[in-house]
């Protein structure tokens, strides 16, 4: 345990000065007054720096200098943690790597990638978000039209079955039957 202290506090409501943000098996334990933290506790001075909740990108295809969504080659862990560096240089501290309008194959490669990621790399990623397959063809944007369908029960059931992996999908309702 530890906390960080001599720093600018932003909580999203607040600006705090003297205050100490306690750090306890790598996540928050909680903010409190310079002069309510416990001697016992290690101060680390960030000498006057900002104190901020980090971004969360909710939409990521790729940055640092890679696609997540390029090629089967790119879908991999390794592109994840370039991203996640690449992230952490702006602030953003979370984020959704996003898979495009792909095949079937792919999107279930980017299903197993984000869950060894997850398991290799708890609180960085919040999961995955599959853009697609299941779009308007006629707002498809940059999406290939080769891969934008109608949904079938066979991936429905496999998106379903990894749910804990996958946090957003986006799909057009007119790509849904009534039934």
């Amino acid at each position: 345990m530890y906390a960080l202290t001599q720093g600018r506090v932003y909580t999203g409501h607040e600006i705090l000065d003297d205050h100490a943000v306690v750090i306890a098996n790598g996540f928050i334990e909680r903010l409190c007054p310079l002069a309510d933290l416990p001697s016992d506790i290690e101060q680390r001075s960030v000498n006057g720096a900002i104190i901020a909740p980090g971004f969360i990108d909710v939409q990521l295809n790729g940055c640092g200098g890679v696609q997540f969504n390029d090629s089967p080659e790119a879908v991999t862990v390794e592109t994840l943690e370039i991203m996640q560096k690449a992230n952490e240089r702006s602030g953003c501290t979370s984020f959704l790597p996003t898979l495009i309008t792909s095949s079937d194959d792919l999107m279930k490669q980017g299903v197993r990638v984000m869950r060894e990621y997850l398991q290799k790399h708890p609180n960085q990623a919040l999961g995955l978000h599959l853009e697609g397959p299941w779009l308007n063809i006629v707002k498809k944007g940059t999406h290939n039209p080769d891969y934008v369908r109608k949904p079938d029960a066979a991936l429905v059931d496999f998106l379903c079955d990894n749910a804990d992996v996958i946090t957003k999908v986006t799909l057009a309702l007119s790509a849904l039957s009534q039934k």
